[in-house]
This record gives structure tokens, C-alpha cells and sequence, in this order.
């Protein structure tokens, strides 16, 4: 039997409680005997936020001392989270060799350096939705987001809360982002034991309600529409389900499902994770055109900022 090829994964981490669940979901996705390697990566400010504004403080001796002191105990508490990080891979099955740990001066910024570190050989970068900034949301938000929009051809987990990784739900559509998103669910899996349902959310057509053909039966042609997409995409989703199989993955624990949503489609995405107890989400970023290209990232992104206690995966 071939042995299985070493997955490398980026994890970035900010001393956060949040960062440490990010490193715990991957501890528990990647279990013992999985082949894996971590790199905890740390990008570390010279100075706390704010500094350098407005030409804020010019040298003053005083302001140096300070500055030294603040450095000392930034780096105190980043060796203090690596150990902690590092212990709660260990308890996980996972082999010391198997961990490693950066800690690198920021250069360009956050989302920046992670995205230049991620072209290193990385197969998954992987963050926490939430900083320790007091600004949490948007500050570590929009690195995510970040991510999102410039990291190319690796894909991105965003971990929010405590995610348990066992069932995966895999946003499905038509899309050439859904078939990478697919196409790399068994590299992600590997052989392990959980769960997979393929979802599509089809959006029913609404008509005008006043078209000037007063003939027309638009409730008939509405529903029309609706179950001819329904009929595409439930070959599409038979298709990816048959794909999966040859991939390796036990026909018995992949399941299909179609809804109509009229509304959100990430909240239905949202809605149907929590139905079916999937800790794990995967989809795709782009969508069937160039145009759509928008319309996708907007609902992967939803999808990340909505999730709680899920861990979002997008395949770029």
C-alpha cells in the first residue's frame, strides 16, 4: 500500500482563545495515524497597535522603556500560547516531529505575510474567526476576509467557536468552484470516519406578478422552473456523490440533499449544518462566470461570518 503523502498545514495564530480552537479542530481532524504537519506561525508587531499614528512619540527615552517592556511581554505570552498550542496538538495523537513553530516579524501585514508563508509548500491555511483585539470582529474578521480574496489555489479554513470536525456538509452548485471544492474533500478526509452530505439550496424564480400577458400561468411556470433546476442539480449532486465513491469514500456515509430557499442562501447553508450536525462546512469561492465570481464569494464570505461553531473551509 502506497503511504499516504504528508499534508502541510499553515495555522495562524494570535495568542487568542480562538486561535487556540483553530488549532484544536485541526488536532481533532487530523487524528493519529493521519499524515500531517503543523506549522504554527506567529507575525509579531514591534509595537502595539496605534503606535506610529499621527507621528505618535518620537524617541523619547521614556517611550523606549516602555516599548521594551511591551515587546518582552508580547513575546512571553506568544511562547507561552506556542506551548499550550503545541501541548494541545501532542494530546490530539500527534507526534512532535509533526509540529512546528514560526514566529516571524510582521512585514506587510497580517493577511500579507500569511498569504507570501502559505506559497511555502502549504496544502491549507487555516485562522480563527476571532482576535484579541477589543476592535475582534472586524480586526481578525478582515484578515479573514483578506485571506479570502487573495490567497489563489490553497484552500482556507476559517474556525469559528469549538467546531467538532466529524460530519461535513459540501455546499454544492454547478460551478467549477464547487467542483474543486468537491475534488478536494477527499484529500481533506482521507479515510477518516465522518459523515459527508453533498447541499445544494435551489432558489425558486419569481415572476413580475404584473407581466402583461394576463394568460400566462406564472405560479405553473414558476414551479416548473423550480423542479427543472431541481432535476440538474439532483443529477449534479448523484454525479459528485458517484465521484467521492470511486475517490475512496464510503458510499454509505455520503447523503444528498436539496432545498428551496427563497431567501438566503448562506443562511440555508448555515441552517442545514446545524440540522445535520456538521461541525465542518466546504465550498467553493468562484462561481459559474466571471460576473458570479462576486455573487460566490459573497455567499462563502457570509458563510464564514455567520457560522458558530463550525469550521468553513473555502477551496479557492
Amino acid at each position: 500500500m502506497a503511504q499516504e503523502k504528508e499534508r502541510k498545514i499553515l495555522i495562524g495564530v494570535d495568542g487568542s482563545d480562538q486561535a487556540l480552537e483553530a488549532v484544536r479542530y485541526i488536532g481533532r481532524m487530523f487524528f493519529r495515524g493521519r499524515a500531517a504537519r503543523a506549522v504554527l506561525y506567529h507575525v509579531f508587531k514591534a509595537a502595539p497597535d496605534g503606535y506610529g499614528d499621527d507621528e505618535a512619540g518620537d524617541g523619547s527615552r521614556d517611550l523606549e522603556t516602555v516599548l521594551e517592556t511591551w515587546e518582552k511581554y508580547h513575546d512571553a505570552r506568544v511562547r507561552e500560547f506556542m506551548a499550550k498550542a503545541r501541548s494541545t496538538l501532542l494530546d490530539a495523537g500527534w507526534p512532535e516531529e509533526a509540529i512546528g513553530i514560526r514566529v516571524e516579524p510582521r512585514l506587510n501585514g497580517i493577511a500579507r505575510d500569511l498569504v507570501e508563508e502559505s506559497d511555502k509548500g502549504y496544502q491549507s491555511v487555516v485562522v480563527g474567526s476571532m482576535g484579541v483585539s477589543r476592535l475582534k470582529d472586524l480586526v481578525l474578521g478582515s484578515t479573514a476576509g483578506k485571506l479570502l480574496g487573495h490567497l489563489a489555489g490553497t484552500p482556507l479554513c476559517v474556525v469559528a467557536g469549538s467546531p467538532e470536525p466529524r460530519g461535513v456538509l459540501v455546499a454544492m452548485d454547478a460551478s467549477e468552484g464547487a467542483r474543486r471544492a468537491l475534488e478536494f474533500l477527499p484529500e481533506l478526509l482521507r479515510g477518516a470516519p465522518f459523515d459527508v452530505e453533498l447541499f445544494h439550496a435551489v432558489r425558486p424564480v419569481k415572476f413580475p406578478a404584473d407581466l402583461p400577458d394576463p394568460s400566462m400561468n406564472l405560479a405553473r411556470a414558476e414551479q416548473d422552473l423550480l423542479d427543472e433546476n431541481t432535476r440538474i442539480m439532483d443529477r449534479v449532486l448523484r454525479e459528485a456523490k458517484d465521484h467521492l465513491v470511486r475517490s475512496g469514500l464510503d458510499e454509505g456515509r455520503i447523503t444528498r440533499r436539496i432545498v428551496a430557499e427563497d431567501q438566503s442562501r448562506a443562511w440555508a447553508i448555515i441552517l442545514e449544518a446545524q440540522r445535520a450536525g456538521c461541525g465542518t462546512i466546504v465550498m467553493g469561492r468562484r462561481g459559474l462566470s466571471k460576473v458570479e465570481d462576486f455573487f460566490i464569494g459573497r455567499v462563502s464570505g457570509k458563510v464564514v461570518n455567520l457560522a458558530k461553531n463550525r469550521a468553513v473551509w473555502v477551496v479557492v
